[in-house]
């Protein structure tokens, strides 16, 4: 009988997953819940499902998503950034600095933690807000892993070190 749910599941979850590929994200959607309703437990499925979501801009229920994603799969760095980017969607930028720094402790190159996490400093606009050191380390960090910076992040950067 588990052979079979996981086989079910597994098919359930390729579906969604080539689903979600060809950006047919309600379908998507319906797959994953099968998936979720044959094995609840199933992070890949609530990966898909969250993907989905976020795509369809559905951000609320995106969240459920990643928020059972990051339940399930605590270390899994793409579920955090995912989460930090769908807060920051909804303007949530204290609890999406929050998702960032969890995904920059498990993947310190992280780039979309490490955008997010810039954009939200940037956004403070402060040369004296208490994680300027942050800040700065997160720029050239970013700096580091893209060799890049935008005209903003690098101006930013420039104001931090005068």
């Amino acid at each position: 009988m588990e052979n079979h749910l996981n086989k079910d599941t597994n098919f359930w979850i390729n579906k969604s997953e080539d689903q979600y590929k060809r950006q047919r994200y309600s379908e998507a959607i319906l797959s994953a819940n099968s998936a979720i309703l044959l094995d609840e437990d199933s992070t890949n499925a609530w990966w898909f499902l969250a993907l989905s979501y976020q795509e369809l801009n559905d951000f609320y229920e995106a969240l459920k998503a990643l928020e059972k994603v990051n339940e399930l799969a605590p270390e899994f760095a793409n579920g955090w950034a995912r989460y930090g980017e769908v807060l920051q969607s909804i303007g949530s930028n204290d609890k999406a600095l929050e998702a960032f720094e969890k995904t920059i402790e498990i993947d310190n190159s992280h780039k979309t933690a490490l955008v997010g996490l810039a954009s939200i400093y940037i956004a403070l606009n402060s040369s004296d807000h208490d994680d300027m050191d942050k800040e700065i380390h997160i720029l050239t960090r970013l700096d580091d892993i893209q060799n890049w910076l935008s005209s903003n992040q690098l101006n930013r950067l420039g104001i931090l070190y005068f």
